[in-house]
């Protein structure tokens, strides 16, 4: 049941009850917590999208690296101070600390019969499977591929060193050719997936093609490891496109893909300079987002078919930049130009993160199809409260207390601070991001609404907000939509029930009766207006009776009440002489002392003291009494309410 508003004059009497609340002790946050933020990775170095941008923009790939490289130059492998090997060592991470594979299903296999290892004697075969029993290998060979056809050997124990594996058309794995050119994919090798396992790609129980050779190792205490050898070249051919869309080449974003492969490639062998923690000397880097994202050259698909993982704007950008790497222009690791670890993530949101390379405006970033640049999400109060409470009880705020100072709201998080029933906790951004799944640590909480939305209800109300409002307006509040909650309030069946027993108190003295509340409850229900009530309260018979039934009593009763000071002798003269002339009737006095510009100045200063806690300013003041009467009383409290200084007010804690 709801009632319409009107602007109207004819409700500031009640201002000095209807606006006083004592804010409550704390609210619970609701129930889903909305989050904003920017960007969608760590930030660092080049962002992926802007490359992008810039690349639109008519930038080169040197001059997108020079930007969001800093402190670096461009070099080639071979004059950097540093020879890496020609292979990289690729760990496929899904595999790792398995039985490879445990379901019984092959592991490596090939098109046709042309695989050989090192454990097997010469012997060629379709596919191989390979686990460790506990002490050493064991091998199973078959003639067809991924398990197929007959076996050829079977589980047979082969010792504990690494088994190699390779195609004998390829046998140094460094074949070149397009994977689209006739022939090419029986030069590789596969690695057969199985149902349930999706690590590799997402064409789950098809084989997927890599290029170069395969090593199975096993290291106490993880298991067997999987490692994928072969040229860097032929390795950034499967990065690059994992890593920005191939398409963006033929859009006019060529340079961009060059800036990725630069980027790649330098970050690959960085790593392969400074070793990767955990490796055990058995891999150079992962497939993974930890590493770079790296898929080989294709991907079995229903019904024998296959799609490519390896694309011609691509390779041409790997073929354009060949060596190409990014130095320091300082010494690192003891030595002077040493590779850059040149990290990057897909999109930096208008600003990079800073660190081993400075912080840049990221322009580029801005790009139309960049869904990232801004993006908005919810996390669950509950989640945040298994995660972080530690049995403090439930969540009553979250609030950044923490910037980097770069770009919109402050830039990237550097602290949360979590206010719960029994405590407070503060978390890193990053590490607050990574636990509750956001996109980056660049990112807005509620922070205070929940108190702001309570408080503001008891102003309209007279009570809390309750869960459901909570959970109703914490996205629209946060989001800027601070009117909309003001004015829902304003025009709630709560905020008609609250008017009018304030009304009962403040005109008759009383508590208002169970049978008079419903009806004028009902009456504004039904669209009447709040100061149509209010003029037949004071100028009703209850009223006139309260004040010695007579002009001069009702008369001095409405200075009073209305405008809060004795009444001045030629006033008072004035108004009990329309009464008693019969000129006016009680409501046309009472309609006239609310029109008054004395009326309205106090009203308006009122609703400033109770809703801003100060006194409006001169100009203020006087523009607000004169809008009034086309307002209304309710409209200016509900306008004030929303204003970013009620804001700041009302979410402190």
């Amino acid at each position: 049941m709801r009632h319409r508003f009107r602007p109207a004059a004819l409700v500031a009497a009640l201002c000095a009850t209807l606006l006083g609340f004592a804010g409550p002790a704390g609210a619970v946050m609701a129930d889903s917590i909305p989050i904003t933020g920017r960007g969608w990775g760590h930030g660092r170095g080049m962002g992926q999208w802007g490359s992008y941008g810039y690349a639109l923009a008519g930038w080169n790939s040197a001059q997108i690296l020079d930007h969001y490289y800093g402190g670096t130059r461009a070099s080639v492998v071979g004059v950097t101070g540093y020879a890496p090997r020609g292979n990289i060592r690729v760990k496929i991470s899904n595999l790792d600390g398995t039985t490879t594979p445990n379901s019984g299903s092959p592991l490596l296999s090939a098109d046709g019969q042309d695989l050989q290892s090192s454990a097997t004697g010469g012997q060629s075969f379709g596919s191989i499977r390979v686990r460790y029993d506990g002490s050493q290998f064991r091998v199973t060979t078959y003639t067809g591929a991924c398990g197929t056809g007959s076996v050829l050997s079977n589980d047979v124990a082969v010792g504990t060193g690494a088994v190699n594996v390779w195609n004998t058309a390829n046998a140094a794995g460094s074949n070149a050719e397009p994977v689209r050119a006739a022939g090419v994919r029986a030069k590789l090798v596969n690695v057969c997936n199985w149902a349930g396992y999706t690590g590799l790609n997402v064409n789950q129980n098809y084989p997927h093609y890599f290029r170069g050779t395969f090593s199975i190792v096993y290291l106490p205490g993880i298991g067997t490891r999987t490692v994928n050898d072969l040229p860097m070249e032929l390795y950034l051919r499967g990065v690059v496109p994992r890593e920005s869309p191939a398409f963006w080449g033929s859009n006019g974003g060529q340079a961009a893909l060059e800036a990725q492969a630069v980027a790649a490639r330098s970050y690959a062998y960085s790593g392969m300079v400074a070793g990767w923690p955990g490796a055990g000397g058995t891999f150079d880097t992962c497939d993974t987002e930890s590493c770079q994202v790296y898929r080989g050259a294709a991907e079995g698909a229903p019904g024998g078919t296959w799609v490519p993982a390896e694309f011609d704007t691509t390779d041409t950008a790997i073929a354009s930049t060949a060596n190409a790497v990014r130095v320091l222009n300082s010494t690192w690791n003891g030595q002077f130009g040493s590779i850059a670890r040149t990290e990057f993530s897909s999109s930096t949101g208008g600003w990079t993160a800073g660190g081993t390379f400075p912080a840049v405006v990221d322009q580029g970033d801005a790009t139309p199809g960049n869904t990232n640049q801004t993006w908005s999400t919810t996390v669950n109060r509950s989640t945040i409260e298994a995660i972080y409470s530690g049995g403090r009880g439930q969540l009553l705020d979250l609030c950044v207390v923490g910037r980097n100072g770069l770009g919109a709201d402050g830039g990237r998080v550097t602290t949360v601070r979590m206010t719960f029933v029994g405590g407070t906790v503060n978390e890193a951004g990053d590490d607050f991001r990574w636990q509750l799944g956001l996109k980056s640590d660049w990112f807005s909480t509620p922070c205070g609404v929940g108190r702001y939305i309570d408080r503001v209800a008891q102003i309209f109300t007279g009570q809390t907000a309750g869960p459901s409002t909570a959970n109703a307006w914490t996205s629209a509040v946060q989001s800027g939509n601070r009117a909309g909650f003001t004015y829902s309030l304003a025009v709630s069946d709560a905020w008609a029930g609250y008017e009018i027993d304030q009304l009962y108190q403040r005109v008759f003295g009383r508590p208002a009766d169970a049978q008079g509340r419903a009806y004028w409850v009902g009456v504004l229900a039904n669209g009447a207006r709040l100061e149509d009530v209010a003029l037949w309260f004071y100028s009703g018979d209850e009223y006139w009776a309260k004040h010695g039934s007579t002009a001069t009593g009702f008369v001095n009763a409405l200075y009073q009440d209305l405008l809060h000071r004795q009444a001045d002798a030629s006033g008072r003269n004035y108004w009990v002489g329309m009464l008693q002339s019969g000129s006016l009737g009680r409501v046309g006095v009472t309609a006239g002392f609310y029109a008054s510009i004395e009326s309205r100045r106090d009203r308006v200063g009122s609703l400033f003291q109770r809703v801003l806690g100060r006194a409006p300013d001169a100009g203020g003041h006087a523009y607000w009494a004169g809008e009034l009467p086309r307002l209304g009383d309710m409209w200016l409290a509900a306008y004030l309410a929303a204003s970013d200084e009620a804001f700041s007010r009302y979410s402190a804690p």
